[in-house]
């Protein structure tokens, strides 16, 4: 892990690698969660002091979002907390829009979802279920109950 990013050990031990390390274990409640993480995205002992993170987690948190739920989208999608905060609000509010409850799981899949893909992505997925005769009403009810069904690619089908 540390060979793929290997500025890594340009940094510090005591005044940045333990500190970072820490911060995140508190964060994760666990050293498995951590690794986790540090296994998808070895600089995030580089970017963890980044205030940029911090302040998506307490947008999220502010927002009701539960902790595991945080934590599960920071080891699942590490960098999505890494985009400035004004980008992640407006894609939580789109989110909101959509009709997703910040209680439950499933805003986090759909803040991944959309993360992981364009406007143009979402426009062509969109067509693909309009081509099947979906509505956007249908697609997006598709959507709500199940965020996963836009992150399906051309290639497995969509």
């Amino acid at each position: 892990m540390v060979s793929s990013s290997p500025v890594l050990l340009e940094q510090s031990l005591n005044g940045h690698i333990i500190p970072s390390f820490n911060l995140l274990k508190n964060l994760f409640h666990s050293d498995n969660k951590f690794m986790a993480v540090f296994k998808r995205f070895p600089v995030i002992l580089l970017c963890c002091h980044n205030a940029i993170i911090f302040c998506n987690i307490e947008i999220l948190r502010q927002l009701g979002v539960p902790g595991s739920n945080i934590v599960y989208l920071f080891t699942s999608q590490p960098r999505s907390l890494r985009i400035k905060p004004d980008r992640f609000n407006e894609l939580l509010e789109d989110v909101k829009k959509m009709g997703f409850n910040p209680s439950k799981f499933q805003l986090v899949i759909a803040v991944h979802a959309l993360m992981s893909m364009s406007k143009s992505t979402w426009k062509r997925r969109m067509e693909v279920y309009q081509k099947w005769g979906w509505s956007e009403e249908k697609t997006m009810l598709a959507f709500t109950r199940y965020p996963w069904c836009m992150t399906i690619s051309k290639e497995a089908g969509l």
